[in-house]
Order: C-alpha cells, then structure tokens, then sequence
C-alpha cells in the first residue's frame, strides 16, 4: 500500500513537472504572438504604402503626350523669345543714342563751345560714338565715349553723315534722322531724328529691309 501511494505521488509530480515545463516553453510563444497581433495592422499599412509607391509613376502615353506638349510650346516660345530680345536690344540702342545726343547738347550749353558727336571709324554702330571738344589750338577734350552696338545691329543717318555738331546755343545746322536695324525685315527698326533746335525725338517702328 505504501508503494502505492509513493507510485502515485511520483506520478502527479511528474505531471505537474510537464506542466510547468509546457507553460514556460510556451508563453515566449503567446508572447510573440500577441505582439504580431498587436503590430499586424501597422505592418499591413507600411506593405500597402510602399506598394503604392514602388507601383506610382508615368505610363508611356502620359509620357509621350507630355513630350508633343512640350516641344509645342518650344516651338511657339522661342521665336518669340528671341525677338523679343532683338526688339529689347534695338530699343536699347537708340536709347542710348538719344542720351547721348542731348547730353552732349546740355555739354554744349553748359560750356558755351562747339561740341561733336563723331562715329569712331565712319561707320555708327560698328565703331560707336564719342562726345568731344576740340578747342582753336586743336587739343580735345573727351566727354564720353560709347561702345560699339550688338552684332547685326546697324545704323544708317539721313542725310549720310559721320559726325554732329551743336553749337553754344545746342542748335545743329542740320536734321539728321538715325535710323537702327538688325537683320530682320520688316517694321523692326527704330529712328530718332535730331532737328535743328538740337532736340530729339524717337519713332520706334521703323520699316527695315
């Protein structure tokens, strides 16, 4: 009977032994577990974003349509452009013209002498202008000096003329017109006529050939 009782004793403590044993193998399992439940939804979220964006982008006709757009408004745009700069260079061209012209007539005045406005080389655009007096003993005294103009910029006087003078009082004994062209035909040019009260005004649509 006491072998018995010790059988079963031995018996049941081996069980809970199994017992213990089965909970401590498998809590890091429920562990695990919960926490994957726990995480699932934040994991499917980040899966289902980037998806999304390894699968977002242009298809091949959106491409091609945005390519014949483009090189429509290229085609338009640069003509355009480019005329506009020419237009934009001519203005500045006679305007500094124009400055220099009455400056020279205010140098003039102010000094109570002669004062030329001369094309450096015979030609106005090529070579630019200078603003000088030469005085009896044929010493010169230079105002101001200005640059050649821009490539394919051109200036013609009417009548042909290389030089300007304005006298003590700022009149010139003759109109002269200036006129500026590039190399496009048509009303591009602009014009300023300098009459003989030493004034100036401009027209800035000028028929060019």
């Amino acid at each position: 009977m006491l072998r018995l009782n010790y059988a079963i004793s031995a018996i049941f403590k081996q069980a809970n032994n199994i017992e213990i044993i089965k909970c401590l193998t498998l809590q890091p399992l429920i562990r695990k577990k919960n926490k994957l439940v726990r995480y699932l939804p934040q994991y499917l979220n980040e899966w289902t974003i980037n998806m999304n964006m390894k699968y977002n982008g242009f298809t091949l006709v959106e491409i091609m349509i945005t390519l014949a757009v483009l090189g429509v408004l290229i085609a338009v745009g640069v003509p355009q452009f480019s005329s506009s700069t020419a237009n934009s260079r001519l203005t500045s061209a006679i305007n500094t013209l124009s400055g220099d012209l009455a400056f020279a007539r205010t140098e003039a005045i102010k000094r109570g002498v002669d004062v030329d406005v001369k094309s450096s080389n015979a030609d106005w655009a090529i070579g630019g202008w200078t603003i000088s007096h030469t005085n009896l003993s044929g010493d010169t005294t230079k105002f101001r000096i200005s640059p050649a103009l821009t490539a394919n910029a051109t200036i013609s006087t009417n009548p042909a003329t290389t030089s300007v003078t304005f006298s003590a009082n700022g009149r010139t004994t003759t109109q002269v017109a200036f006129s500026l062209c590039d190399n496009r035909n048509g009303n591009f040019g602009k014009k300023v006529t300098l009459n003989t009260t030493g004034q100036t005004y401009l027209v800035i649509k000028q028929a060019c050939p």
